[in-house]
C-alpha cells in the first residue's frame, strides 16, 4: 500500500481553514477540543493512523517563527462529514505552573489550536507516519493501548471500521485501554 508522506512541508505548508472547534472535554481546567479543518477536494491525502503538523502563527521570545507540532489525525479518510472534504484533530490545551518560577506556562501550539475560530486560517504539514496503521483484515481483533497517544487515532480507526462505505463489514472485536 502506497502511503502519502510529507506532501506538505514546513517551507510549503497547506493553508487551510477551520470549519469548527468544539470543546469535547474539560479536565484539570484544560479543554480538549475537536477541531475540524477544511480539506477541499481531498487535497491533503492521508490514511487513518497518520499524523499532521500544525504551524502556529507568531514567533518565540527571540523573534523566530514557531516550530510545527505533530497531532494524530482523528478522522477517517472520508472526513468528519464522510464527504472527503474535511479532516480533524483532537487537542488538549496545555497549561501548567512552572515548579521553579511559579509562573503559568501555556503550550504554544495547543493554545493556538484551541483558540481557533471557524474561518480562521491554519497551516498544515505532512502527513507523516507509517507504523501505526490498521491491517486490512475485516475479522481482525484489535487491542488498542493508548498510554500518552490520546484518543484521536483510535477515533479515526473506529470511524474507518464502522462508517466507511468502502470497508467490508467489520466482524472483529475492539478493546481500548486509555490512560
Amino acid at each position: 500500500k502506497t502511503l502519502p508522506k510529507n506532501v506538505f512541508k514546513p517551507q510549503t505548508p497547506l493553508l487551510s481553514k477551520v470549519i469548527s472547534n468544539t470543546v469535547i472535554a474539560t479536565s484539570d481546567g484544560c479543554d480538549t477540543c475537536h477541531v475540524v479543518v477544511e480539506n477541499k477536494e481531498g487535497i491533503y491525502p492521508f490514511v487513518e493512523g497518520q499524523s499532521l503538523g500544525v504551524i502556529p502563527s507568531g514567533s518565540d521570545e527571540n523573534g523566530r517563527n514557531h516550530h510545527l507540532r505533530l497531532y494524530s489525525i482523528a478522522s477517517s479518510v472520508s472526513g468528519d462529514n464522510l464527504e472527503k472534504n474535511s479532516l480533524s484533530i483532537c487537542v488538549k490545551r496545555v497549561i501548567y505552573q512552572n515548579a521553579e518560577t511559579k509562573k503559568l506556562v501555556k503550550g504554544v501550539c495547543s493554545n493556538y489550536i484551541c483558540d481557533l475560530k471557524p474561518g480562521d486560517p491554519i497551516q498544515l504539514t505532512g502527513p507523516i507516519g507509517q507504523a501505526f496503521l490498521l491491517p486490512e483484515e475485516p475479522s481482525a481483533n484489535y487491542i488498542f493501548i493508548a498510554t500518552g497517544t490520546g484518543v484521536a487515532p483510535f477515533r479515526a480507526f473506529w470511524r474507518h471500521l464502522f462508517l466507511e462505505d468502502k470497508v467490508e463489514k467489520f466482524k472483529g472485536n475492539i478493546y481500548l485501554f486509555l490512560g
